[in-house]
């Protein structure tokens, strides 16, 4: 009977090593992109709590290659970087490979994919944040098991001594079951004490932020600031710019999804971020904002605002700040109940069309990638020119809003971090090439450190898919080349109604193409 407790109790908490918790989020990383003359597809998915295993997945097409994965943390110097593991072929499946990747501490990390094969070597870096994000708690039900078994050690020992152990055996066997009743007692105990202390200091959590409306000089700006911390610090983080922005922020009305806006915030003097609000309608909106630290690790802020009815008399007054050339914004129908109907094609203005080409993804994991491609009024093709150094950007997002992801043709990275942990990896200064950096232009702005806010003059950041040992320009080069479709590596990570949109450039002109789907299929 004690044998059979303790192992019954032993496996209860060893299933708690493994805890089995719904991703929030779209944690999972999607890659695309050169590694020398091959094109490599990469799939990251970093485990929920740090230290752990990272599961990397590579597509490659080739014979008699060799793909090796490797991940540096961006704190630990390139010469301590553990040395390439060989990533396997996948059985069954053409083309592709698998590794693990151990994660040692919370940060950014640097996974450097090497290929080599008849065409040559190749190396992509492909940035991951590796942060603990919440598992699940101790079930009651587990901690109640582990006390009753320690209760019926106690209760049952007595007598089960009595019949196998005369005299003195009979003592040392009720005591051996109070020692095993007692130490998992205490395991209980230090396992929920753990628990705690994880969530109270080693969960990650995204800076606190606050978003709202500002009216000046009969115009209308959105303000966002950070809030206090656990350690009432209000400092931003030093910045480095993604696609020459310091930061990519969306807004969504909230509930009815028609109100969407991609634009790009500026500091202030006193240590906040502006941004000229489009013509959008008033109401409650969701604010999501895309930054990367100068370390590598990127993160989206979120929080939400009211954003008052726009003055019907502007003053003369000289604005604030300026509308930056690349916001859009896009007003369409509210998004209907679910179950959503999937669409196919989406007007986006002048009589061009967007068209979704591969809606099945919805209840087909296995297509890894969102297509769309714009036609005109006849359905001929239409030429797309790069919008900000890329031929598209998009923004997926759950009904719920318990998903939300901005993709690129490259996948869901940060190019600024990929291209921070590319220099670092190879042993350079990571912030070389930030041109016109004045640490000192700003200093006296109270609260905030805006070394973060140099201009980067002539910082070309659709350069980044390059890496040491590949042509810098190239990724520049293929996103200038006029096209008339454009694709997005991603897997929808749950079931249930997302809205997508996806943003090109015709002409001069940003459209925004706006999708519904209801999501019956999930890997």
């Amino acid at each position: 009977m004690i044998r059979s407790a303790v192992i019954l109790a032993c496996t209860a908490v060893l299933a708690l090593a493994n805890p089995t918790a719904a991703h929030v989020g779209s944690p999972n990383v999607y890659y695309e992109g050169p590694a020398g003359p091959y094109t490599v597809r990469v799939v990251l998915r970093p485990p929920s709590a740090i230290p752990g295993i990272a599961e990397a997945t590579v597509r490659v097409a080739g014979e008699n290659l060799e793909v090796s994965i490797a991940a540096t943390a961006a704190s630990a110097p390139a010469a301590s970087a553990a040395p390439p593991q060989p990533a396997l072929p996948v059985p069954g499946a053409a083309e592709m490979y698998s590794a693990e990747l151990w994660l040692l501490e919370a940060g950014a990390y640097a996974v450097r994919v090497r290929v080599a094969g008849p065409a040559g070597e190749g190396e992509a870096v492909v940035p991951v944040n590796a942060v603990n994000r919440a598992p699940s708690r101790m079930p009651w039900s587990t901690a109640a098991l582990l006390i009753a078994v320690a209760l019926s050690l106690i209760a049952g020992a007595a007598p089960l001594a009595a019949v196998v152990a005369p005299g003195s055996a009979r003592l040392a066997a009720v005591g051996s079951a109070a020692i095993v009743a007692v130490g998992i007692l205490l395991l209980l105990r230090q396992s929920l004490a753990y628990d705690r202390a994880f969530r109270s200091e080693g969960l990650f959590e995204s800076m606190p932020v606050q978003a709202e409306t500002l009216l000046s000089g009969g115009r209308r700006y959105v303000l966002l600031s950070r809030q206090p911390d656990e350690r009432g610090s209000r400092v931003w983080p030093r910045l480095v710019t993604d696609h020459g922005k310091l930061m990519h922020t969306f807004l969504i009305r909230d509930g009815s999804l028609d109100a969407f806006a991609h634009v790009h915030p500026q500091p202030t003097e006193q240590g906040d971020f502006i941004v000229a609000t489009p013509d959008l309608p008033a109401g409650d909106y969701l604010l999501y904002a895309d930054i990367t630290r100068e370390d590598g690790l990127s993160e989206t802020l979120s929080t939400t605002f009211e954003l008052l009815a726009a003055p019907t008399d502007p003053a003369g007054d000289p604005p604030l700040v300026s509308p930056d050339p690349d916001d859009s914004h896009s007003v369409v129908s509210a998004v209907g109940t679910e179950p959503l109907a999937t669409a196919a094609r989406a007007a986006i203005g002048d009589g061009y069309e967007m068209i979704w080409e591969n809606p099945e993804l919805s209840s087909d994991p296995a297509q890894e990638e969102l297509r769309f491609a714009v036609v005109d009024g006849a359905g001929r093709p239409v030429r797309l020119t790069a919008y900000m150094g890329m031929m598209g950007h998009a923004a997926v997002r759950r009904l719920d809003g318990r998903v939300f992801a901005h993709l690129h043709p490259v996948g869901s990275i940060s190019m600024a971090s990929q291209e921070v942990l590319a220099r670092a990896d190879a042993g350079a200064d990571p912030h070389a090439g930030h041109a016109g950096m004045d640490h000192s232009k700003h200093a006296g702005h109270a609260g905030m450190d805006h070394s973060m806010h140099a201009g980067h003059a002539g910082m070309d950041h659709s350069m980044h898919a390059g890496h040491a040992g590949h042509d810098p320009h190239a990724a520049h080069r293929a996103a200038t080349v006029e096209e008339s479709s454009v694709r997005f590596p991603y897997e929808f990570p749950l079931t249930g109604p997302f809205r997508i949109w996806v943003q090109v450039k015709v002409g001069d002109t940003v459209r925004t193409g706006v999708f519904d789907t209801q999501v019956t299929e999930v890997r």
